[in-house]
């Protein structure tokens, strides 16, 4: 963590978790208003489910966007609006 000062942190949050918590209010109204659902897909990381696998700050902010959608779905519930998870895996194959 001795590399990441507190602006780098704050930038990485607003790119990667805020930007995904007002890109689901949006779609959500959005999609309340037309009635007909739909399905709101962020990007996450294995780096938001476990640590060591990124950056402090970047893993964080990935942890945030999981619990932003996970939650998201729950508070949509009854809306026909899904929230979805896209993981990337990296592998050798």
């Amino acid at each position: 963590m001795g590399g990441i000062t507190s602006a780098s942190f704050m930038r990485t949050m607003k790119i990667n978790a805020l930007s995904v918590f007002l890109a689901i209010k949006y779609a959500a109204a959005a999609m309340k208003a037309k009635g007909n659902g739909g399905s709101i897909i962020a990007t996450a990381s294995v780096a938001g489910l476990r640590g060591g696998a990124g950056g402090s700050d970047y893993s964080a902010s990935k942890a945030a966007v999981i619990n932003l959608v996970q939650t998201s779905a729950w508070q949509l519930y009854g809306t026909n609006i899904r929230g979805e998870l896209l993981y990337r895996v990296v592998s050798n194959i």
